[in-house]
């Protein structure tokens, strides 16, 4: 590990580049784990000391080791300083954001102007687990934002993760575009496309006119009477276990 004084030389530096919008923080040891496995460019990975026992990482997750060994010690209030908070496991990493090329590929998931960024992070790692190739918002949530990252546990770096993304590029799409809805056919009884993307509207009023209209098919999760709604991630998770083919 290098001094305590590198890392507080380095955090300047770091924080600039967070600013701009070429760095995004990874918070929490899990969501290093799952960057790091996953490709993530980790400029730099910080350890409050107490934080994460290497007994620990050794028995949950050994391929880390090297990681942790390449870490910057790093007081309280400097994980404050950045992080806004002293994380649970003491570990925060700093990685190069992607650049998204071309447009977004199915097996995907698109989520229409999502609120929660917690629930934005949970349905990037469903997603991720069950193979998609791509998850993308429209609206202004940023997808890249520490609480996304901590929902998912890291998982932004297993597929294409994007924000910002416009109806009309969904027109670009090779697959079919399939909405849920309440309105449309149980999804028990419609066999999708294994390169659909899925259409996901907000808990609260669904899909809007514009994305329903673009879709090439609407379906619904069939409940129970009287169940309302479910949680995004949830039917995120349920959705694409109705695609054919995932890449597991």
């Amino acid at each position: 590990m290098r001094s305590l004084s590198a890392a507080r030389a380095a955090l300047d530096e770091v924080r600039g580049g967070i600013a701009r919008g070429e760095a995004v923080l990874v918070p929490g040891f899990h969501a290093v784990k799952h960057a790091a496995r996953f490709g993530a460019d980790l400029t730099h990975v910080f350890v409050l000391s107490g934080g994460a026992p290497r007994s620990l990482v050794a028995d949950l997750a050994p391929d880390m080791l090297d990681v942790l060994d390449r870490a910057e010690p790093i007081d309280e209030p400097m994980m404050r300083t950045l992080a806004g908070e002293v994380h649970p496991t003491g570990v925060v990493g700093v990685a190069r954001k992607p650049d998204a090329v071309g447009p977004m590929g199915g097996p995907g998931v698109v989520l229409e102007d999502p609120r929660h960024l917690g629930n934005v992070g949970a349905s990037i790692r469903v997603a991720a687990a069950l193979g998609a190739r791509s998850l993308g918002t429209t609206g202004p949530a940023d997808v890249w934002s520490p609480a996304a990252i901590r929902g998912s546990a890291g998982l932004h770096w297993a597929l294409d993760v994007r924000g910002g993304v416009e109806l009309a590029e969904l027109a670009e799409l090779d697959g079919p575009l399939v909405g849920l809805d309440p309105g449309g056919r149980p999804i028990t009884e419609v066999m999708l496309a294994p390169e659909s993307l899925l259409v996901f509207g907000t808990e609260r009023h669904g899909l809007s006119d514009a994305a329903r209209e673009r879709c090439d098919e609407i379906v619904k999760i069939p409940m129970r009477p009287g169940v309302s709604s479910l949680n995004l991630a949830t039917a995120v998770a349920i959705a694409l276990h109705h695609l054919p083919t995932l890449d597991l």
